[in-house]
């Protein structure tokens, strides 16, 4: 009778907890709806607008009622290099020019390229990460060199900064190697974890796992030190 009557107290345990899962299941999907439906809405409200309207709305003073990503997606689709940097040339609000920055770096254009290779400078600023990572994602080693001098100084989200941190390693950038040695234990797991990637591309035949990071570390600082000693 006690094994029967726990299987029954498991068993109606089973079903309230098969019927709370279905509820939340149900929840999600009418938030995921409801966040669909508004994010359609922010799309029609950026489509109706031209693109000049469309810059304007990017001022800090700006009160256009569309979300800015809504604006930056409609920007980036119609592809008016042109027109965008000619406003970056002409604005005087450091905020609009950083959100115009934003919606030329979606856009993989020759005209972009010559623009955010004019823009990039050794500085670190929000403008110069977006002008150098946009050079870099194309394998341009000038643009490597300044973000590996710059190394997690940008003020940008650790996660952007991984996908920096990957690109030394997709383009064989060496000069890079000590920098990513010292990030195998960052903070931030995403730079941590690109930090590996990218030196085990730089140094083929390692490991594809470690058991900790001083391990990871200790390897690679190994396989630097022979590199150099190299004749």
């Amino acid at each position: 009778m006690k094994i029967v009557g726990d299987r029954s107290w498991r068993g109606s345990l089973g079903s309230r907890s098969g019927h709370a899962i279905l509820v939340f299941a149900a929840l999600v999907a009418i938030v995921l709806a409801q966040d669909t439906e508004v994010a359609a809405t922010e799309q029609e409200r950026a489509a109706a607008l031209s693109t000049k309207e469309l810059i304007g709305c990017l001022r800090s003073d700006a009160h256009c009622g569309i979300e800015g990503w809504a604006i930056r997606e409609e920007m980036s689709r119609r592809k008016e290099v042109a027109l965008l940097t000619s406003a970056y040339g002409t604005s005087t609000d450091e905020a609009q020019k950083d959100r115009l920055v934003e919606v030329l770096f979606e856009i993989d254009d020759l005209e972009v390229a010559r623009f955010m290779g004019a823009l990039m400078t050794p500085v670190v600023t929000f403008r110069d990460y977006y002008a150098a990572q946009y050079l870099a994602q194309r394998g341009d080693r000038r643009a490597l060199s300044i973000m590996n001098q710059n190394y997690f100084k940008y003020p940008v989200s650790s996660a952007a900064w991984a996908s920096t941190v990957q690109l030394f390693g997709k383009y064989r950038y060496r000069p890079a190697i000590s920098h990513l040695i010292e990030s195998i234990d960052a903070a931030s797991v995403n730079v941590a974890a690109a930090a590996v990637e990218s030196l085990q591309l730089l140094f083929p035949g390692s490991p594809s796992e470690f058991k900790s990071a001083a391990e990871a570390k200790k390897y690679f600082r190994e396989r630097a030190r022979r590199q150099v000693s190299r004749p």
